[in-house]
């Protein structure tokens, strides 16, 4: 039987936010440690961090966005290219004003330097972030047959 969408539960909140982080873990962890010529448990510990940051402030962006949403009677299935592509924006940019100093702390960077490594990390997750959102809407919406509710 199929249900109505009526926003993401805590439940699946948490289920994209723990996926999210752990495959983008398992992706760049071993490439920042090589680039960076770094032990790999160091920026591991990093990357966790870092992590965990983003996971905090994914939850309430992502919280306040769908209540925008909401606001202006719009779906997170029906979600244009456009609105992806703000969404991801608004996300990556303010996530920066948060992960530069971590990393220039961890690596012993400038602000600068750390801005500069940053806008890497930006491009693999502005992607990332897209693509992973849309994957996990198709498998949220279609294989759980999750509808969405009648105008």
């Amino acid at each position: 039987m199929s249900q109505h969408f009526n926003g993401l539960s805590l439940r699946q909140r948490i289920m994209h936010i723990v996926f999210f982080e752990a495959i983008a873990l398992l992706i760049l962890t071993p490439v920042v440690a090589w680039v960076m010529h770094q032990q790999l448990d160091y920026m591991f510990s990093m990357t966790i961090t870092t992590s965990l940051i983003a996971s905090l402030w994914n939850f309430l962006f992502n919280y306040i966005f769908d209540q925008v949403e909401k606001k202006f009677d719009q779906d997170r299935i029906k979600r244009s290219i456009t609105c992806r592509v703000i969404h991801t924006t608004l996300f990556q940019v303010s996530l920066m004003m948060l992960i530069i100093p971590t990393i220039a702390v961890f690596l012993g960077l400038s602000l600068t330097q750390a801005f500069l490594l940053d806008i890497s990390f930006l491009c693999f997750f502005m992607a990332y972030t897209a693509i992973y959102n849309y994957v996990f809407d198709l498998i949220l919406f279609k294989a759980l047959k999750i509808h969405l509710k009648a105008p």
